[in-house]
């Protein structure tokens, strides 16, 4: 039995156990297939996802790698990197795989599924969170606020408007104009994200979340539990991040 769970489950990693159970063991609880897979070496994980690039998004990644080759950490501190994100209280519905527990296969094609075809869970409560930190300085807000140094922020229709454009100038906002297409990898701040939903979903797992402001609360909670060491370590890491896409020539770095 174990076998053919096995076998099946590294077939189509897709299969949920509660599909493996159905098909092979339906005399065994779910439970006892997750416990079998995982003597395995098969744990579920959460399905990786992949940015779709097209050849024009390649070449400008290589581009924009190619011209900050040369960066210091130094100068990468005048860097104010930035980001938006939406946190859920709850993730129920996301499609999750079966995959290798000590193997670092997680972009493997077969057990990620591309942005173009994404997979979200409906949750409970929602908040739309800005977040900005760069040199010593680090915030989190719900409300953009003006930064000095070199303001940093992807390409997303609501940073490339000419209303957001215009309020830039008006408040001389040193931007960074030439940010590569489809970078969340080069973009420390995605790192944080990670970081606070791996410890709100500890952190939730006793309390759970009953509305929209303990879902602030518990941001902002998990958020100044982070170490300044923290985020300068993830600033040192931006000559990697380049020389990592520079020498794939246009590939994804993986952070």
């Amino acid at each position: 039995m174990d076998q053919n769970l096995y076998e099946a489950s590294r077939k189509d990693p897709f299969l949920s156990a509660v599909d493996l159970q159905k098909e092979w063991t339906p005399a065994c609880s779910v439970d006892t297939v997750r416990n079998r897979l995982k003597q395995k070496g098969l744990k579920c994980r959460t399905l990786a996802c992949k940015p779709s690039l097209t050849q024009f998004h390649r070449q400008m990644r290589y581009v924009y790698a190619h011209s900050k080759l040369y960066w210091s950490v130094s100068e990468w501190h005048r860097v104010v990197f930035s980001d938006e994100k939406i946190f859920r209280s709850s993730s129920r519905g996301a499609l999750r795989v079966y995959r290798p527990v000590q193997r670092s296969d997680r972009f493997d094609e077969q057990y990620l599924v591309h942005s173009s075809n994404p997979v979200y869970g409906r949750p409970r409560f929602t908040l739309c969170v800005w977040m900005a930190f760069g040199g010593n300085e680090t915030e989190l807000c719900e409300d953009n606020e003006e930064k000095e140094h070199i303001f940093m922020q992807d390409l997303s229709s609501v940073h490339t408007s000419k209303q957001t454009k215009l309020w830039l100038q008006e408040h001389n906002v040193n931007v960074m104009h030439n940010w590569l297409p489809k970078g969340p990898d080069m973009n420390p701040v995605e790192n944080v994200w990670a970081e606070l939903v791996r410890r709100l979903e500890i952190h939730w797992r006793q309390t759970g979340v009953r509305n929209r402001d303990q879902l602030w609360e518990d941001v902002l909670q998990v958020f100044h539990e982070l170490p300044k060491e923290y985020f300068e370590n993830l600033i040192r890491s931006m000559p990697r991040r380049v020389r990592t896409v520079s020498s794939k020539h246009e590939g994804r770095a993986k952070y």
